[in-house]
């Protein structure tokens, strides 16, 4: 069966399941949020979360290409509103749950999904497709999984790394047989995707666990731990980096930094658009973009992602992103400074 049957007999019916999934989760975060000891009304997220998504709404109705602001591009799964619509209401669902909802719940869903997402870019690079629909060329023998994208792989496997860690020190023999197999599985497909941003965030990730469950009578162990992760990574980051040919790709991504300060020029308010990032940076190429890439070099993301908020949704839409983020670490520092620590 062609790829074009495949797009017209099941992305539409695809689309209608996601957007009956959004729905049907944002319902249950709007009637968990009315039950007695539930809702949003404390969570800290709510405010800079609210502007991110307004912004978004708003630069999607002015972009250049509203439906792949929408949809996302074809090439990429992680793309769109609508996934990101879907992703958001299964955080408010989670965010606006009764208090006896564990926490231990939360980080088994995402140590399995890590594992089985890095299970299915595994069999990709073993010739196993296991939707033959989706069959892609791997991008240099680099692992994509549903993702779309090596690198969009990577950010997702490197948060079940942490989750995976804290069921493989579990006390019970179970859970830490599940945990090592769910963390080895998971960071054999992160090494597999030859993303150094994940290598590097995935070595901190673990890192900043070993640390903060360091035990008092050996404080010296976890920063030891800490550095030879990173060491490894940042080894590894290299030796890969030359094999798949990275290191070339380097001074290219300045032009695209620079060109993507110029898109944001022509758009300073809300940007070109969620996600076209491509089509805003053809009218700006200038001859040293075009003499170190070529005429037909494009990408569709920045290689920076304040500069890909900064291109796509304008100064409106960083200054709602870094907001989230600024909420995001003050969150964390409340939760380690708070009562509930060890469950931080």
């Amino acid at each position: 069966m062609s790829a074009d049957v495949y797009a017209r007999f099941t992305l539409p019916k695809l689309l209608c399941l996601s957007v009956g999934t959004l729905l049907a989760w944002l319902g249950l975060a709007a009637g968990a949020g009315r039950e007695p000891g539930a809702g949003l009304g404390r969570w800290p997220l709510a405010a800079p979360s609210a502007a991110c998504a307004a912004v978004l709404l708003l630069s999607s109705l002015f972009s250049l290409d509203p439906a792949v602001s929408v949809l996302g591009d074809v090439r990429l799964s992680a793309y769109g509103l609508l996934e990101l619509g879907l992703l958001a209401a299964l955080h408010l669902a989670a965010a606006a749950a009764r208090p006896e909802v564990r926490i231990r719940d939360v980080l088994g869903a995402v140590a399995a999904s890590a594992a089985a997402l890095s299970a299915y870019g595994l069999a990709q690079k073993a010739g196993f497709e296991p939707m033959p629909g989706l069959a892609l060329a791997l991008p240099e023998g680099r692992i994509t999984a549903l993702n779309g994208n090596p690198v969009w792989l990577g950010a997702s496997l490197l948060m079940g790394l942490p989750a995976a860690l804290f069921f493989a020190l579990s006390p019970r023999r179970s859970e830490r047989l599940l945990g090592a197999s769910a963390f080895a599985l998971t960071a054999v497909g992160v090494l597999l995707t030859f993303s150094r941003a994940a290598w590097a965030g995935a070595a901190t990730a673990c890192a900043a666990y070993a640390l903060l469950r360091a035990p008092a009578r050996r404080p010296w162990l976890a920063p030891a731990a800490a550095a030879a992760a990173l060491a490894a990574a940042l080894v590894w980051g290299s030796l890969g980096g030359q094999r798949h040919g990275l290191m070339r790709s380097d001074s290219h991504r300045v032009q695209f930094w620079l060109a993507s300060l110029r898109a944001f020029a022509r758009d300073p308010v809300l940007g070109s658009g969620p996600d076209t990032l491509e089509a805003a940076l053809g009218p700006v190429k200038d001859a040293a973009f075009l003499g170190a890439l070529g005429l037909r070099s494009t990408t569709s993301h920045a290689h920076n992602d304040w500069l890909q908020a900064l291109a796509t949704t304008g100064a409106l839409g960083l200054g709602a992103y870094l907001w989230l983020q600024l909420a995001l670490l003050r969150a964390a520092r409340d939760a380690l400074a708070g009562p509930g620590r060890e469950e931080a």
